[in-house]
This record gives structure tokens, C-alpha cells and sequence, in this order.
């Protein structure tokens, strides 16, 4: 459940919750990108897996669809409890840098930045949309920008397609699209799991059905590479 507060380091939700997730001894993370306008999906695939998560980390191209959600919750009490304690929001290349939701009678902004770091047990998060580093060649620019930042997880977007790699106990990830996949992925998410002990678990999930039919979801194992 979120405190629905932005924290000053730009991560919703309080400064306890924050803290306690930084000292962690294990953490699950529901990371999610480019949603493009899709915010039912994005609304689906938090009610389903948001409960068991302690972050949602989202990477761009969709802040309103996050945004929407969040006011949703306002008012709606079981999507309020499905809400991780901490959210993480960063700019895509079709997003703002501010935005203004209304809550509890209250015009709120919110603001987005376009690099952002977060503490999981004891680990340290980067994540971004990737535009600004050329993603869609190579992920050099991530691993040098993760090396410099002290950072050992990385989560990127912008290129719609289910990615993840290790180099040098750097683990970078892109969670692929939720809604408009390239490539010929299927519309996908993902959940990591972050310990003190074991190096850090990754899991990709496919969206199947739509709208209509309602959404289901189901593991799937990432065989090939952008790279």
C-alpha cells in the first residue's frame, strides 16, 4: 500500500517506506514500460502482481497511464491496496516532466525525472528510459553510466522489446512493452526479485487477451537479444 505521497527524491511514497526498502533483506520489483496510453493494462497487471511487490518501477513512455492509476486508487480500495509502497516513475521521450493529478480535492504535480536511482536490498537501482542513451544499438552506454553511478541493477525502456544482460555483476534489464511490443514479442512485463544473499532473480511475463476478454499473464523466457 502507498502513502501516495512524492517523496523530494522524487519516488512516491514515504520516507519510512523508502528506508525500510533500502535496508531489505529481499524485495520484489514490478517493472513495467512504455504503455503508450494503454492505462487499462498497466491498471491489470498492478491489481495482479502490485500485492506481492514492494516497488513499481515504471521506465517511460506512459506517465499518465501510471499517474491514472494512482488517482484511480484514490477511490478505489482494493486497487489502493495493490499499490506497492514505493513507486518509481522516469520520463520517456513521449512524456513530460510534470504532471498534476487530482486527489482528495487537491491539484497535486508530480514531477518526472529522466534518471532515476532507487536502494532495494542493499542494492543500488538505476533506471531510465534509455533514449538518452542510445538503446536501440547497444547497451555500453547503460553499463558505463551504471559503473560510474556505483549502480548494479539497471532497468531501461524506449526499445519495446523484452532484454536482459550481465556484465561485470551489472545486471541491466528492460522489461519490454506492455502494450505495443516490436520485434515480434509479445506485449510483456517484469518482476525481479532482489536479495542480500543471492544475486538478483529475473522474470518476464507475457500479456495475453485484451479489454474484452481480460488480460491473463504467463512466465516466458526471454531466447533472444536486440544485441
Amino acid at each position: 500500500m502507498n502513502a501516495l505521497i512524492q517523496h523530494y527524491s522524487q519516488l512516491i511514497g514515504s520516507d519510512k517506506d523508502i528506508v525500510e526498502l533500502a535496508g531489505a533483506e529481499k524485495a520484489k520489483l514490478l517493472v513495467i514500460s512504455d504503455s503508450h496510453g494503454n492505462n487499462k493494462v498497466t491498471e491489470s497487471i498492478i491489481r495482479g502482481f502490485g500485492p506481492d511487490c514492494q516497488a513499481l518501477i515504471f521506465t517511460g513512455d506512459g506517465i499518465w497511464d501510471i499517474l491514472n492509476t494512482i488517482k484511480t486508487a484514490s477511490v478505489d480500495k482494493n486497487l489502493f491496496a495493490a499499490l506497492p509502497p514505493v513507486i518509481g516513475l522516469v520520463r520517456g521521450n513521449g512524456d513530460y516532466d510534470t504532471y498534476t493529478i487530482y486527489s482528495n480535492n487537491d491539484n497535486i504535480p508530480i514531477q518526472i525525472a529522466e534518471t532515476q536511482f532507487l536502494t532495494v536490498a542493499s542494492h543500488k537501482v538505476l533506471f531510465t528510459h534509455g533514449h538518452r542513451h542510445s538503446v536501440d544499438f547497444s547497451t555500453d552506454n547503460l553499463f558505463k553510466t551504471a559503473t560510474a553511478n556505483n549502480a548494479d541493477l539497471v532497468f531501461f525502456g524506449h526499445t519495446h522489446r523484452p532484454y536482459k544482460r550481465e556484465k561485470n555483476q551489472i545486471l541491466i534489464l528492460n522489461p519490454g512493452s506492455c502494450s505495443r511490443p516490436r520485434g515480434g514479442f509479445p506485449p510483456t512485463f517484469a518482476v525481479v526479485t532482489v536479495s542480500r544473499t543471492n544475486a538478483p532473480m529475473t522474470q518476464h511475463y507475457s500479456i495475453e487477451g485484451s479489454l474484452f476478454t481480460g488480460f491473463s499473464y504467463r512466465e516466458t523466457e526471454i531466447t533472444s537479444s536486440l544485441y
